[in-house]
């Protein structure tokens, strides 16, 4: 199992956790039980400190998934790419070329639109709502 999924069901438990305590905190403070509210608000606090933690590391995960894909596609790019830009540079010099001969590759880089990255892990975190729902209601 990879590091992200590890990481999406730690946070995802935890994410319940705090949307329990919070419709706990909700129905205290409804109830207008004040040492109700201020144990859940601790409850909460607690748990919202660890789902804030379990973001995080799911996000460093996300975040290490695609660096380990990136590296993999620049070894693939370096192994395709080199032998024709080497190509491409003997043959500018044999045209007596004397200007750099690495500008339309990279001008050729910076025009071409940007893939759509495939597999199970997004290419950005994606959102806890319930962090969210703490950060509007728990303040």
């Amino acid at each position: 199992m990879s590091d992200y999924r590890r990481a999406a069901r730690e946070l995802d438990k935890h994410a319940r956790e705090l949307d329990r305590l919070m419709d706990r905190l909700e129905a205290a403070r409804e109830a207008s039980d004040a040492p109700r509210v201020a144990e859940t608000r601790r409850k909460v606090i607690d748990a919202e400190r660890a789902t804030a933690a379990a973001y995080d590391a799911m996000a460093a995960a996300v975040r290490a998934h695609w660096r380990e894909r990136a590296g993999e596609t620049l070894r693939e790019l370096i192994a395709v790419a080199t032998p024709l830009a080497a190509r491409y540079r003997a043959e500018r010099r044999a045209a007596g070329d004397l200007i750099p001969w690495w500008p339309p590759i990279f001008e050729a880089l910076g025009n071409a639109p940007e893939p759509e990255l495939d597999g199970d892990v997004p290419s950005e975190p994606p959102e806890c709502g319930a962090l969210d729902r703490t950060e509007e209601r728990l303040w």
